[in-house]
């Protein structure tokens, strides 16, 4: 999620720091003064790295907003706002990315959004660092590079790799030989990469350049037939019907599949259908079964807990298989021999967050089939605003053969129905958003006519793809649907009131990002001052709404829920 920052400056001349300077200096120090407290190796400064973080800084600076760069990295963002002209020491930001310790179990050792920065600095197998620092006097962003990344999902990674303090140095490399392992289907941080133990320092692999395990567009017959089988097995279990193959899934799983080879690194597409990813390695050369990916991610079922059906890091891959409106399946395979990356891609796309979706979905074993889709009318969901889920495609009652066209929305109804016409509907949004607020101490908002065209643009591009998905333009951003089958409109009171029905999901005595409360914290954002609405229809029942603000919320920096997410009352 890209965080914009609140203070909008006309920048005065760039600074950043020299080479070899006090500041690169008490940065590395600090990192190895705790990374020797948790047992973890010395890092040291990598110049290439310096560059790249340098580079980024300067960026982030020049478009005061706080977001991770597409390198294949490790990386850790900091960044600091001061009325008086201040000069940031060394050990600031990773101080600040150390306090996350207080929040991270080591009796459950796995990634969390709230402590990433922690789990990065004291990652054990990572060994040279990069550090980037921009500021126009006030604003100061700082950037952390590292090599080879932390924060892998695979299993036992963090619990090699993030010790508690007092463990003792073990200069040796945790990595271990032969280990297959997979990253999790929808992760949130920032960089999956493969462990370090098959992988050289190049980008390409070792011996040159990688050769994809077969050469036509797909994975081999054999492989695909079980593949799909596999699936289609656990699938009937499960009350979800058989999966057919798409064979423009399977090229476009192809692809991937040896563009992730290419890079040694585990990482999703940006295609909006859903996927999983599966990586293996082993010292002697084997070939891959079309059943082994599937029963790894499969076997995440042992930590799905069907009594509170949702999203979880730990079982997407799990759920993507079994997800009962998914109907289309396609595969990719790519090898060197050693390593070995599969991937899956799925139509219509599973791990949708919205409210009913997995308790339909994903049902528990033993569930009979039922071919009718499992989708409902008459329902309002919203996406949350800062998953790690990687689409929100739209159920498959909302696809037709052809996409939507983008259409306005109906003229406004007689005075007895319940139809708006948009300007009514952005008013109505607006207000009712604005009580929402006043009840939690928060300044009303305005309506802003540039964010509301930017906010209509990408509602009706939504439309026309069937999916929910933030935007990235940096601004804040909540989103919500309706689909109904009498043609009326949502209302701007009922879509606040869905945003606002979060508030049961966030702990006011735990501040901070908390899944599924997203369009609730940044609905009464304190900071925020201006709201622009976009609403778009298919014409045929379904509407998305596209809400944008600025300042945005959500930023995860510390103290800043607490600043600007207070109870009711405060």
């Amino acid at each position: 999620m890209n965080l914009k920052l609140k203070h909008f400056r006309t920048p005065l001349p760039m600074c950043s720091y020299q080479p070899g300077s006090s500041f690169e200096t008490e940065f590395l120090h600090t990192h190895n003064s705790y990374r020797k407290q948790h047992g973890a190796p010395p890092l040291t400064v990598n110049r290439n790295l310096c560059r790249s973080a340098q580079a980024w800084a300067e960026h982030l600076l020049s478009i005061r907003t706080l977001k991770h760069s597409t390198k294949d990295y490790g990386e850790n963002l900091y960044y600091a706002w001061s009325s008086a002209n201040t000069k940031l020491t060394g050990h600031e930001a990773v101080e600040s990315w150390y306090k996350e310790i207080k929040d991270y179990n080591f009796s459950r050792p796995v990634f969390s959004s709230q402590t990433g920065h922690f789990t990065q600095v004291v990652w054990k197998d990572t060994k040279e660092l990069g550090v980037g620092l921009a500021t126009d006097g006030n604003t100061t962003f700082v950037v952390g590079q590292y090599l080879p990344a932390g924060n892998i999902s695979n299993s036992g990674y963090f619990q090699r790799n993030v010790l508690p303090a007092g463990s003792l140095l073990d200069s040796k490399s945790t990595s271990t030989g032969n280990k297959v392992g997979q990253t999790y289907g929808a992760s949130n941080m920032h960089s999956d990469r493969t462990p370090s133990h098959p992988r050289s320092t190049a980008t390409s692999p070792p011996g040159g350049k990688a050769e994809p395990h077969v050469g036509s567009g797909c994975a081999d017959r054999s492989f695909e037939i079980e593949f799909q089988q596999t699936h289609n097995t656990y699938r009937k279990k499960h009350g979800a019907p058989p999966l057919t193959i798409n064979g423009n899934l399977c090229s476009s799983s192809q692809k991937w599949a040896e563009h992730l080879l290419s890079i040694r690194t585990l990482m999703h597409s940006n295609g909006d259908h859903g996927e999983n990813v599966y990586y293996a390695w082993s010292s002697a050369t084997k070939k891959l079964t079309g059943c082994e990916a599937v029963e790894s991610w499969y076997n995440e079922i042992k930590d799905y807990n069907f009594s509170r059906p949702g999203f979880s890091s730990k079982t997407g891959h799990f759920t993507q298989v079994v997800w009962k409106d998914t109907k289309e399946l396609g595969v990719g395979l790519a090898t060197d021999g050693n390593t070995i990356f599969v991937v899956g891609q799925y139509l219509p796309a599973g791990n949708i967050s919205n409210a009913g979706y997995f308790e339909r979905n994903v049902l528990p074993a033993g569930s009979p089939v039922d071919l009718k889709s499992s989708s409902s009318a008459d329902r309002v969901g919203q996406a949350l605003s800062a998953l790690s889920i990687r689409s929100n495609q739209l159920p498959s009652a909302y696809h037709t053969s052809e996409s939507p066209a983008h259409k306005s929305l109906p003229p406004p109804q007689s005075s007895g129905k319940k139809g708006q016409d948009l300007s009514q509907f952005r008013q109505s949004l607006l207000d009712a958003q604005n009580y929402y607020r006043q009840q939690h101490g928060s300044q009303p908002l305005s309506l802003c006519p540039v964010l509301s065209k930017e906010a209509q643009d990408w509602a009706a591009h939504l439309v026309s793809i069937n999916t929910l998905k933030n935007s990235g333009k940096g601004h804040g951003e909540a989103l919500s649907y309706k689909w109904t089958s009498n043609m009326v409109p949502p209302t701007g009171n009922e879509t606040a009131e869905s945003w606002y029905k979060e508030k049961a999901k966030y702990k006011f005595a735990n501040p901070g990002f908390q899944s599924g409360a997203g369009n609730f914290t940044q609905m009464i954002w304190r900071s925020t001052e201006k709201v622009g609405v976009g609403l778009a229809s298919d014409g045929k029942g379904m509407f998305i709404t596209v809400a944008f603000y600025k300042p945005p919320g959500n930023i995860t920096n510390p103290g800043y829920f607490q600043d600007n997410v207070k109870p009711a009352g405060k």
